[in-house]
């Protein structure tokens, strides 16, 4: 599984361009770190890797395909993608939101509902939190739901914005174990964005993205 950018521009308005020139291959196996502040071209770039936007030069080559001429829907299927805006619903409970991402063939709701959970006990829920609305749990509390149902979805693609960062230690660290496993013995790709210097000691290979230009770091 690869994903490549080949010299990739695109434009948005009166802002000109919005990423420069961008030339770079997602496989799957590896965590993928790429430091960016908010402004720096990050969302243009996520939609780009979603097939969410148009490049005015270059190409996305998903598979050896276009990534514009597969079944995009199909596609999007196999990405687990977690924004830093938030994108729960607030009136269901964690469970409920992590279920209603789930696309497991051939399973009950029931069991559904056991496994998502179990993926949240994991992550410090007890079953009692588990079924109150979101909006009755803490920020960081929805962040963990939102990265839980982005896994619950056994994708190939992980794409996390800017959200591990706002986790305490321990939980950061307990999700960075899982996707350093989910890459390296899973063979899923692993894309983090963020703006804090934890990437440094996670990502295989490591990108710097400022103002729409994105550099190799190492």
């Amino acid at each position: 599984m690869s994903i490549i950018l080949k010299n990739v521009d695109i434009y948005s308005g009166k802002k000109g361009t919005t990423l420069h020139n961008v030339d770079i291959e997602f496989e799957a196996g590896k965590v993928y770190g790429v430091h960016c502040d908010m402004l720096d071209g990050k969302k243009p770039f996520m939609d780009v890797l979603l097939g969410c936007e148009t490049v005015e030069n270059g190409e996305v080559i998903y598979n050896g395909e276009q990534l514009y001429q597969i079944d995009l829907p199909k596609f999007r299927s196999t990405v687990g993608v977690v924004y830093y805006e938030e994108s729960l619903l607030q009136n269901y409970s964690a469970i409920d939101n992590v279920v209603i991402a789930m696309e497991i063939a051939q399973i009950s709701e029931e069991h559904k509902k056991m496994f998502a959970l179990a993926l949240l006990e994991k992550y410090g829920f007890n079953k009692k939190d588990a079924n109150h609305p979101v909006r009755k749990l803490t920020h960081k509390d929805r962040k963990i739901i939102e990265i839980v149902r982005a896994l619950s979805k056994d994708p190939k693609i992980i794409i996390i914005d800017n959200v591990l960062a706002q986790l305490d230690e321990e939980k950061r660290l307990l999700f960075i174990e899982e996707l350093k496993m989910l890459a390296h013995q899973k063979q899923k790709c692993i894309i983090l964005f963020d703006h804090d210097h934890f990437l440094e000691n996670v990502a295989d290979e490591l990108w710097a993205m400022k103002n729409g230009y994105l550099n190799f770091i190492r």
